[in-house]
């Protein structure tokens, strides 16, 4: 017997907004909407999971459907923010990510959709440890592809992944 269920897992680019462009919310939204997040799970996840709206499945007690609404796939709206912002030619982005198969093409998927909106990158694989210390520690790179594996409780999720002292 087979089960498949929904876990507190999920694939994401972490952005590194401590610098230009990316403390802008009108870049971080737009790498939000330009991506389709159901045909990312379709393809990338061959078809399992739901695509990540929120840092909790739609099973959890804590998702909200609203909040889940926020970002749609909406290319045109992502270069509108992208022109606003003051980017309407486009960003390059430096892209940090592990090196096994599945996250490489992963990546490329998100790349694919972001460089239809205008935003570039250069990639670069690296190793875990490499990984977290160069974006994070160093300030060095623009965004990584790595998985959460989420907390029980929503608000130490949320904690580490959005307070200043977290990640």
């Amino acid at each position: 017997e087979v089960n498949v269920y929904n876990a507190l897992r999920l694939q994401q680019c972490y952005i590194n907004s401590s610098r230009p462009p990316f403390n802008d919310v009108r870049v971080r939204q737009a790498m939000q909407l330009a991506i389709d997040r159901v045909a990312f799970t379709k393809v990338a996840m061959g078809g399992y999971g739901e695509p990540a709206d929120l840092y909790v499945p739609k099973s959890h007690w804590a998702w909200d459907e609203q909040a889940a609404k926020k970002y749609p796939y909406d290319p045109d709206r992502a270069k509108k923010l992208l022109a606003d912002a003051g980017y309407a030619n486009g960003i390059k982005l430096h892209a940090n990510y592990y090196t096994d198969q599945l996250i490489v093409q992963r990546m490329e998927i998100v790349g694919s959709y972001w460089s239809k909106v205008g935003i570039n990158i250069d990639k670069r694989t690296v190793g875990t440890l490499a990984d977290s210390n160069t974006l994070w520690r160093q300030g060095n790179g623009d965004t990584r592809m790595a998985g959460w594996g989420g907390r029980p409780d929503p608000a130490i999720t949320y904690s580490l992944l959005f307070l200043p002292e977290g990640f």
